[in-house]
């Protein structure tokens, strides 16, 4: 990435929330904090997508801990992440941005999260890039099982962030799917480009990881930032089997609908029955490290097994309904 030398880019940091009141608050705390290179003006985007905006006085509350820093605050009334995500990018257009950048409202940034992915981001040519999540519990586990699905979240996000950076290591970076929990985006892919989130995922998930696919059909440099991570709160009803599995089932569906939009439903039906067999084994073999490692060991199965139900049923027409109110 080239600018005029001194020239300052502006950067918008924007949040797409609703009905996480508290958790918003700790993000907005976080990034007061943050670290802000001096080649950089940032201003931050709130969107609720809630129509009553009751997000809008926790903002306020927090606004002037900003000190100079612009902080907008709007309201998406259509109800769905994709149309939150593009209210909030066309806002931060609005103001100026060449760069936007987004996290979770269910997240908190580390003091140095923005100047690392900025450093990244101005020293490599790409136009969109990703970094890690890890994750954070609040207070101590109610019971066992909950303990043990605690363990194996954290070996997961672990091993995912383990094997992104290996992709990076090897020159791979760009096979790494980035998607908005922790994410850069150059404003050129929305002014040059016209590549937005696809409305019509609207409650299915995944809205984010078919921006990603649309980047890279373009042809256009996609990067990972291992070191620039967010750390996202998992609520306590995430915090069972049940959920994890009912996770893995709405995540494949998203998954298997896009390769089939992608590459059609006859050539998909042949390779969907082999990973469908091969998963299979893979539950099986992991059922030996419940002895070893219980919490990873229950976590997979649970998200596998949701995974091969997804893929059953997708080819069967069944649509992911992951964010549809009152889910």
């Amino acid at each position: 990435m080239s600018e005029p030398e001194n020239a300052k880019i502006n950067a918008a940091i924007c949040i797409a929330t609703m009905d996480r009141h508290d958790m918003l608050r700790d993000l907005l705390r976080s990034m007061t904090a943050l670290e802000i290179p001096e080649d950089v003006e940032v201003f931050f985007v709130i969107i609720d997508n809630n129509e009553a905006g009751d997000s809008g006085p926790i903002v306020d509350e927090l606004r002037s801990a900003f000190g100079d820093r612009k902080v907008y605050f709007d309201v998406e009334p259509i109800r769905g992440i994709p149309f939150s995500r593009n209210k909030a990018v066309e806002v931060a257009l609005a103001k100026g941005a060449d760069v936007v950048l987004f996290v979770d409202d269910d997240e908190i940034v580390p003091t140095d999260w923005f100047s690392k992915i900025w450093a990244f981001y101005k020293a490599e040519d790409h136009v969109l890039i990703g970094g890690p999540v890890k994750p954070r519990f609040d207070g101590e586990p109610a019971d066992l099982m909950e303990k043990l699905v605690r363990d194996g979240l954290s070996a997961r996000t672990a091993r995912v962030a383990q094997k992104a950076a290996d992709r990076v290591e090897k020159g791979e970076g760009h096979t790494v799917t980035v998607i908005t929990s922790n994410w850069l985006a150059d404003a050129r892919i929305f002014k040059d480009h016209d590549i937005w989130f696809d409305t019509k995922l609207q409650f299915t998930g995944g809205s984010d990881t078919q921006f990603y696919r649309d980047v890279r059909a373009k042809g256009l440099s996609t990067g990972w930032c291992s070191d620039a991570y967010v750390i996202e709160t998992i609520p306590e009803e995430r915090l069972s089997l049940g959920y994890q599995f009912r996770r893995g089932k709405e995540q494949s569906r998203v998954s298997l609908a896009a390769k089939i939009r992608d590459k059609g439903l006859v050539k998909m039906v042949p390779v969907t029955f082999v990973s469908i067999l091969l998963r299979s084994i893979g539950i099986a073999a992991t059922t030996l490290l419940v002895f070893v490692k219980p919490g990873d060991a229950l976590v997979r199965i649970a998200r596998s097994s949701g995974w091969l139900v997804g893929r059953v049923t997708a080819l069967l027409g069944a649509k992911s309904s992951l964010y549809a109110p009152d889910t």
